[in-house]
């Protein structure tokens, strides 16, 4: 275990603690920082938290656990919008593009309709730019 868990915010701190001891954590330290404030709270002594300069270097090191901690849960909740995201009834379309898919809601009158725009533009345009767009696969369908 670590020698110190830090929590993001104060609210939290004693559903961590709960969550430690039920796992036998009884000794463990537990901390929290205050976003606006920058005011560090110590599990057992929330009535006094500890209030650091704005300066200390101690606190310039618990702003960047925080915040490579909030980097990580950013990355990792886009990493999982992505992966829900990435299919689409459009991607059906022959010669739409993976980047072109993702720019329309998931209800299905929306892809419709976005289905029959991209149709009747893809006949609008010349043979060579149908070549060009669709990355040399080639609609036998032309006008």
């Amino acid at each position: 275990m670590p020698s110190l868990v830090l929590i993001d915010a104060p609210r939290p701190l004693h559903a961590a603690a709960e969550a430690l001891e039920s796992l036998g954590f009884t000794s463990q330290p537990l901390a929290s920082i205050a976003k606006k404030e920058e005011v560090i709270y110590l599990y057992g002594n929330e009535d006094e938290p500890v209030v650091l300069d704005r300066r200390s270097p101690v606190l310039h090191l618990v702003q960047l656990i925080r915040d490579e901690s909030h980097r990580f849960a950013v990355g990792y909740h886009r990493q999982r919008r992505a992966m829900r995201d990435r299919d689409s009834e459009l991607l059906n379309i022959p010669g739409s593009a993976r980047k072109r898919g993702s720019g329309c809601s998931r209800t299905s009158a929306a892809c419709a309709t976005c289905s029959r725009q991209r149709q009747n533009r893809w006949r609008l345009w010349s043979p060579a730019r149908r070549r060009r767009r669709s990355g040399g696969i080639f609609m036998s369908n032309s006008p």
